[in-house]
Formats: structure tokens, C-alpha cells, sequence
């Protein structure tokens, strides 16, 4: 009777022991109709693609445009914020940014304040900044702060 009730516990337990992975987690994930991509992050920003190579400033050097805002997807993307920054002489402001002849944003700020604004770009548009004084001779950067919280950073310097 003694080997009867050794042979009845060692059985589940010799069981136990030949057929589990003592693993607390699967390693297999079942998902049908999905696929998945690892490392892959788009952002706004890396939609944005500006073209500097015609940026001017006219109107007494006041107003810096010809700067092209394009898409790289055919998704609209929401450009938030902005930051300007110029090397700054004689504390200078800056008092309007227009995105396709619409203003984004307009007020009196000196340089690298954050200009809230939001526009969506749906298209090809030319941006323009306007400044209370002549800024021929600066280098700007500006930063855009898209609807997802990404940034694109571009630098410009204007020759005369």
C-alpha cells in the first residue's frame, strides 16, 4: 500500500516536472490580420520639408519670406508653435508670421519666445515673417512645433 501511495504522488509530480518550461511568460503572440513594425516612429516634423534656397528679406528688411513649406506624406500635418531666433542687435521684434497668406500668428515678441499659433498644412505654402526693424545681415532659426509635439529646427542666413 506504501508503494501503491508513493507511485500516486510521484507520478504528477515527475509529470509536472517533464512537461512545463517553468517560464512565468509566453513568448508567443497571437495576432491574426495585423502586422507590426518595430522602430518605427513618424512624427509631423519628419513630414515637414522646407525649402530655404529663395529665403529674401524686402520691405526695408523687415520681412523675411520665400521660404517653402512642403509635405512629404499626403496626410495634413498641424504646425502649433513656433520659435524665432536672430542675432539680436538692437532688440529687435518680430510682429507676424503668415503661412499661405494667413496669419499664424501676430503680436510683438523679441527673440526665441514661443509664438503660439496652429495651422494645418494641407499643401505646398510659403511662410513669411514680419519684423519691426531691418534685419538685413541676421542669421535666423526657427523652430516649428508640430500638433504631435515633434520639432523641426532650420537655420537661414540671409546674404544681401
Amino acid at each position: 500500500m506504501k508503494k501503491i501511495l508513493i507511485i500516486l504522488l510521484l507520478v504528477p509530480i515527475a509529470y509536472a516536472l517533464l512537461h512545463t518550461t517553468f517560464s512565468s511568460f509566453s513568448d508567443t503572440e497571437v495576432s491574426a490580420g495585423n502586422t507590426f513594425t518595430a522602430a518605427t516612429w513618424e512624427t509631423q516634423a519628419g513630414y515637414l520639408s522646407i525649402d530655404t534656397s529663395g529665403a529674401k528679406l524686402t520691405g526695408n528688411g523687415g520681412k523675411l519670406h520665400s521660404i517653402v513649406l512642403n509635405l512629404t506624406t499626403p496626410r495634413n500635418i498641424t504646425i502649433d508653435k513656433m520659435i524665432v531666433n536672430w542675432t539680436v542687435n538692437n532688440g529687435e521684434k518680430i510682429e507676424e508670421i503668415r503661412i499661405g497668406g494667413v496669419t499664424f500668428w501676430s503680436g510683438s515678441e523679441i527673440a526665441d519666445a514661443v509664438l503660439d499659433g496652429n495651422y494645418i498644412l494641407s499643401k505646398k505654402e510659403r511662410i513669411e515673417f514680419r519684423f519691426d526693424s531691418d534685419m538685413q545681415g541676421r542669421s535666423f532659426t526657427i523652430t516649428f512645433i508640430m500638433g504631435d509635439s515633434s520639432t523641426k529646427k532650420i537655420a537661414i542666413i540671409v546674404i544681401r
